[in-house]
């Protein structure tokens, strides 16, 4: 095997799953997923930079998928976030169990 093919072999596959081990030459796109960790470990920080990092996406994909005729109608993509959390109940009566 020559430096040339080792180089190949070194570039083909640069992302690999962490858990399935499927690699891949590019990085794939996630569409979404779940954090659910316990209390203290950094949720927060986590989905406020998945947030603030993925901020040049939401407008490229709203400038793109927005279609709106000369009359006012069509299609407004949004460039949202949803977060789910419980209620404040139920933050406040873990925390003192």
């Amino acid at each position: 095997m020559d430096v040339e093919d080792t180089r190949h072999l070194l570039t083909a596959y640069r992302f690999q799953h962490i858990i399935t081990g499927a690699k891949s030459p590019n990085a794939k796109e996630c569409a979404g997923g779940i954090v659910a960790d316990e209390m203290g470990l950094g949720k927060s920080l986590i989905m406020l930079s998945a947030i603030t990092g993925s901020l040049a996406l939401a407008f490229r994909y709203a400038r793109t998928m927005t279609s709106v005729n000369a009359s006012g109608h069509g299609i407004i993509a949004a460039k949202s976030t949803l977060i789910v959390v419980p209620s404040a109940r139920t933050l406040i009566g873990d925390f003192f169990d």
